[in-house]
Parts: C-alpha cells; sequence; structure tokens
C-alpha cells in the first residue's frame, strides 16, 4: 500500500482538501490512501469533511508516543511553524510504523495536474526520494539566487518520498529538527530542509527526481522554462507539468504577467478552491 500525508493547520483545510482532490483526479486505478496531521484541534465539522472526503487523521497522540516526536512537541508548541517543519519525519516515521511500504510528504499548497503513479515506482528498491529545488547553477545569471544553493539547500523538504527501508534516514532528521529547527546561516542551518543535503552522502538507496514537471515553483523559473506549444506548457519543453507548489511568489509572478504561462494552472487551482468552498 502507498500514501500521501501532508501536514497543516485548520486554517489551511482547504489547500488539503484540494491537494487531495488534485491527486484523486489524476489517480487512475491505483490503490492509495491520504493522510494528514493538523496541528490544532478539528471541529466536528471540519473532521466529518475530512471522513467524508477521504481525509486520514494522523493524532498527535500517535506522534508523541514516539520519544523524538515527543520531544518535538514539546520543544516547539510555541511555534507553529518549526512545529509543523520538523514533524515532517515523523509523519513519515508513523506511516511507516502503520505498516505501509511507500509513503510520499506533500505540502499543503502542492496541487497536481498530471498522472503520480511514476512517483511510486521510482521508489522501488530505494530508501528515499528527494526533489531538488533546481534554482539556478550559472552564477552569471544571477549570483544571489545561485548563492541560495548553498543558503536554503539543495533539495525541497515540501516533497519527500520514503519507503520502509528509509526508516533509519527519517530517525536521524527526526533527531536533528529535534536539536534546531531554525535559519541561521552562520551555522549552515534552514530550518528542517538543509539537513536532506547530508543524505545523499550519509545514507544508501538515495534517489533523486530528474522530472522537472514535478515541483514547478518559483525559485525554479530561470532552470525550468515553461514553454508553451500548442496551447500546453512543457517544462523546458520537454516535460509535463505533474504538480505545482503555489507558494504566495509564485503566485504573485504569475499574476504580474512575469511567469503567465502557468496562470491556466492558477485558475484551476483556484477553481478546486471555491468549488470546494461551496460544497462544505
Amino acid at each position: 500500500m502507498k500514501a500521501f500525508v501532508t501536514i497543516s493547520t485548520r486554517s489551511h483545510l482547504p489547500a488539503v482538501r484540494a491537494l487531495r482532490q488534485s491527486l484523486a483526479d489524476h489517480a487512475g486505478e491505483n490503490s492509495w490512501e491520504f493522510y494528514a496531521l493538523f496541528t490544532e484541534e478539528l471541529s466536528l465539522k471540519e473532521k466529518e469533511i475530512c471522513i467524508r472526503e477521504g481525509i486520514l487523521l494522523l493524532e498527535m497522540e500517535r506522534i508523541a508516543e514516539h520519544e523524538t516526536g515527543n520531544e518535538i512537541l514539546q520543544k516547539y508548541q510555541a511555534q507553529p511553524d518549526e512545529l509543523r517543519w520538523s514533524l515532517k519525519p515523523m509523519v513519515l516515521l508513523a506511516l511507516l510504523e502503520k505498516g505501509l511500504e511507500r509513503v510520499i510528504y506533500l505540502d499543503n499548497d502542492l496541487f497536481f495536474f498530471g498522472k503520480w503513479q511514476f512517483l511510486f515506482d521510482q521508489m522501488a528498491d530505494r530508501s528515499i526520494l528527494l526533489c531538488p529545488h533546481w534554482r539556478i547553477s550559472d552564477p552569471k545569471t544571477d549570483p544571489d539566487w545561485f548563492c541560495t544553493n548553498f543558503k536554503d539547500g539543495v533539495f525541497n523538504a515540501g516533497f519527500v518520498g520514503v519507503t520502509r527501508e528509509g526508516r533509519e534516514i527519517m530517525e536521524w532528521w527526526a533527531k536533528v529538527c529535534a536539536w534546531k529547527c531554525e535559519k541561521n546561516p552562520g551555522q549552515g542551518l534552514f530550518d528542517d530542509q538543509k539537513y536532506l543535503d547530508l543524505v545523499p552522502a550519509r545514507f544508501e538507496g538515495v534517489e533523486v527526481l530528474t522530472h522537472r514537471g514535478c515541483n514547478v515553483a518559483y525559485w525554479n523559473r530561470w532552470e525550468n522554462q515553461r514553454v508553451v506549444r500548442e496551447g500546453k506548457v512543457l517544462i523546458n519543453g520537454k516535460f509535463p507539468v505533474i504538480f505545482i507548489h503555489f507558494t504566495a511568489d509564485l503566485i504573485r509572478t504569475i499574476e504580474d504577467g512575469s511567469d503567465a504561462a502557468l496562470g491556466e494552472y492558477l485558475e484551476k487551482y483556484r477553481q478546486a478552491g471555491e468549488f470546494l468552498s461551496l460544497n462544505t
């Protein structure tokens, strides 16, 4: 069995619902599950919505049963962002311990536009699947953005896939997040994310995504060119769009026209949210 999981506050339940629906729209005949951990208690109505829409709820109590999970909950209980970021390896561990074979963590501001089964296929006989940011690789293009590779991390922690063979990696990632989850350039730290740079050097079975239509984002608009051909967007003229990371910066650049090729995708994303709001 395979599954996706996300972490969210109550205020972002609409985004979670939209993400889950986008996965369903492109699931084909695949068997899968979708889990969510909410860092705040949901109302009875919100829980009913989740049940109706196939959103399986993970409970904080399950995380607290794990020594490192409990440490994270205690340390970051007054820091909502750091709490969510640090809990990523813990929710992945919890689902692996539940018996799932392959699990992918997704930030709740992702939205799918293409079939995703190949992501799980790429995890076969591997421990972990990581997705690069694909930021600028040539300092002459923009030296500041080039240097961001070394400040914020090579891999984006908004997408992390793991298998049973990757439990050791998740345990390590959880422990270092419990140690520190902060932006501290002087120490080479960037929340939960910069730690992932060490994974390929320290662990076996690491797979890196090469499909540039995955995690289309604000930060990779230079390296992952949006090429329109016959009315369709192909990243670098080759890769169809699989999922987009709709951060506030990306939405702004789509609206101001500097990333106009993604306008149709933003419209679909917003339509999904509006539809869900009308059908609560």
